[in-house]
């Protein structure tokens, strides 16, 4: 007799894995957890901005120099005056010149250079997305002008030149030495204008002043820009030296 009991149904098919899908997902999901993991890292580093560069750099330099010129330099010149002392029969009636003396001294100096603090304002201090530090630096002046007296050398009726003996003319002295100061002073302010070395010197004076307080605040791999007036741009090293 043939079996009327229905037929079981067909067996369904078995699933395939698959091994690639599930490492995508895999690495998908780690993606993820470093990316919200690295967002939150760097929401808790502290911003570089503009505002903290300069509040560094401004208080670096106040601490350091807390006199109002900063001095970044000095000159060794020697300058040399004439003087003519004349001796008349009569002044005023004959007025007969009857001896003339000229003496010409040799005078080095030792001169002083820098930049007034105060004039540099927190606005001169800029910090650029690349990472540069500009600093705007005023322009430089003569701060000091001193003489060396026991270096002297004089000649008198273009004898030869001696050093200055101690019973030279107190009178004859002094009408020398008046214009020597501003002679030297002359010379350096000529010399600090058209020369590069100077700005040179304010730009390095500032840069070891202010890189370890930039780099204490933050800032480790900056690099230094120096804009001496009237418009010299000096590029300095990095900090993080």
């Amino acid at each position: 007799m043939p079996d009327s009991s229905p037929a079981p149904p067909p067996a369904a098919p078995a699933r395939r894995s698959n091994p690639l899908g599930a490492v995508v997902g895999f690495v998908l999901a780690v993606a993820l957890v470093l990316a919200a993991v690295g967002s939150f890292v760097w929401s808790l580093v502290p911003r570089i901005t503009e505002e903290t560069v300069q509040t560094a750099v401004w208080t670096a330099i106040q601490r350091e120099v807390p006199d109002e010129f900063l001095v970044v330099g000095t000159l060794d010149m020697t300058t040399v005056t004439r003087t003519d002392r004349v001796t008349r029969l009569l002044p005023g009636l004959l007025d007969l010149e009857t001896g003339r003396t000229t003496t010409r001294m040799r005078v080095p100096g030792r001169v002083s250079y820098g930049f007034n603090l105060r004039a540099l304002q927190p606005r001169d201090i800029r910090y650029l997305p690349e990472g540069v530090v500009v600093v705007t630096l005023p322009p430089l002046a003569v701060s000091s002008v001193e003489p060396v007296l026991e270096d002297i050398q004089v000649e008198i009726d273009r004898d030869r030149w001696q050093s200055l003996m101690p019973g030279f003319d107190e009178g004859t002295f002094r009408s020398a030495l008046a214009p020597v100061r501003p002679a030297l002073r002359a010379r350096a302010e000529a010399y600090v204008a058209s020369n590069a070395q100077p700005k040179r010197n304010a730009a390095r004076a500032v840069e070891r002043m202010i890189a370890t307080p930039l780099a204490a605040a933050g800032v480790r791999d900056a690099r230094f820009r120096f804009v001496v007036a009237p418009g010299d741009t000096l590029e300095g090293s990095r900090g993080d030296r």
